[in-house]
């Protein structure tokens, strides 16, 4: 089993492509095939995008690291302080341009 991010909206047409473990690639395809609704495959979804979202910053250079959440509180609050209006951003789903498909 492949797994496999590539920037469907980007103006390169990089990508990475991850040969996962058999292990790992049984229980996910094991995983898949038990998924029978919409609402079953966006929870799956989810659950994999909150864990990647944990651990982005063991692969991530330091200078594209997004903010952590405490990170965004402490400039909101500094905001606050100084009277400085700050646009919000809603961390869960990013402030980037544009999504990053991951594809298994």
């Amino acid at each position: 089993m492949l797994l496999a991010f590539f920037d469907e909206f980007g103006l390169d047409s990089r990508d990475v492509t991850i040969e996962v473990p058999s292990p790992y690639a049984s229980a996910i395809r094991t995983q898949i095939c038990r998924i029978e609704t919409a609402d079953e495959r966006a929870r799956f979804c989810d659950a994999v995008l909150r864990h990647l979202a944990r651990v982005m910053a063991d692969f991530l250079d330091a200078d594209i690291r997004p903010p952590t959440e405490k990170q965004v509180l402490f400039a909101y609050s500094l905001a606050k302080r100084h009277r400085v209006d700050v646009p919000r951003c809603d961390l869960s789903v990013g402030c980037s341009s544009g999504p990053l498909a991951l594809k298994l």
